[in-house]
């Protein structure tokens, strides 16, 4: 089982040299390198094992923001399968034709996230405006600043803004550990982190503040096979019920 965290800088495809793409891991298993959204992160690990154990391969997960991902698939990283949060990062790489065509895999909505047991009492988007209220998002090039700056908009909310984060793993850490009040993140940040609440999820779970997660293999990879039975794996129902306890949305929900 190989996994890889990467860092969240663009142009490192050398990052990912030494270990990516497909190799022989024993006489009858290969590696399949994936690159994926941070807010897959939790989901994807935990289904690494049966994965693993269904396919007879090894997984070599990587993790970075969606935009990030797809660039570097673009730029030449040797991955076998790309999934991200949202579809114009998967555009990114559809448009220079280095993926087959996109699968959707799930939905995931928007969450309005704060410390377990909200100690600043945070009802809803309007107390984001709150002068005492450490608001900390996701940087705009990523998915869920890209959806939280078109959510604040719609309220007519302009709140000041400590920091930017790099993806949304990063945005719900400083909320967990205290170094921020509120962010908006995914309905399965919550799900995954006992540590985090949501509120207002009548404000944040419309269908435009729906993130589509989308799988495309990668046309350079040489285990195209095994790619795509791993995008049918996590379309069957048992891998979709996995989505669904995770907090995505499937299906026409």
């Amino acid at each position: 089982m190989k996994r890889i965290i990467v860092a969240m800088v663009v142009g490192a495809i050398s990052t990912f040299a030494a270990g990516g793409g497909c190799s022989s891991a024993g006489p009858d298993r290969s590696v399949l390198s994936i690159f994926a959204a941070s807010s897959l992160e939790p989901l994807m690990t935990s289904l690494e094992d049966p994965i693993e154990e269904e396919l007879s391969i090894e997984l070599q997960l990587s993790f970075s923001s969606s935009s990030v991902a797809a660039r570097q698939v673009v730029e030449g990283a040797p991955a076998d399968l790309l999934i991200t949060a949202d579809a114009p990062s998967m555009d990114l790489a559809v448009d220079e034709e280095v993926v087959e065509r996109p699968t959707l895999l799930a939905r995931n909505h928007l969450a309005l996230i704060v410390e377990k047991d909200n100690p600043k009492d945070i009802s809803g988007l309007s107390d984001l405006s709150r002068p005492e209220i450490n608001v900390v998002l996701c940087d705009p090039d990523v998915p869920c600043g890209r959806l939280a700056g078109g959510l604040l908009q719609k309220a007519g909310i302009a709140p000041a803004i400590d920091s930017l984060e790099e993806n949304v793993g990063a945005a719900v850490g400083k909320v967990a550990l205290g170094e921020a009040d509120v962010t908006v993140g995914y309905v399965t940040d919550v799900k995954s982190r006992p540590d985090l609440q949501q509120v207002a999820a009548d404000e944040t779970e419309s269908e435009d503040c729906a993130a589509e997660c989308l799988a495309a293999v990668v046309r350079a990879s040489p285990s195209r096979a095994d790619a795509r039975r791993l995008v049918a794996l996590l379309q069957s129902p048992a891998m979709q019920s996995r989505f669904v306890a995770a907090g995505f949305l499937i299906g026409a929900d």
